[in-house]
């Protein structure tokens, strides 16, 4: 029973912190670091 109370309380915790990733950085901060990303794979590739 503990650990079901325990898996609930974090499924929870985790939805709340995507919600405070959803307020804290917008779509173009999340976009730009998603290109960044992508630029560093292409980069990797290349090489």
């Amino acid at each position: 029973m503990g650990k079901a109370n325990f898996s609930d309380k974090f499924k929870r915790d985790r939805s709340q912190v995507g919600l405070a990733a959803r307020i804290y950085f917008p779509d173009e901060f999340l976009t730009s670091i998603r290109e960044k990303a992508a630029r560093t794979a292409r980069s990797d590739c290349v090489r």
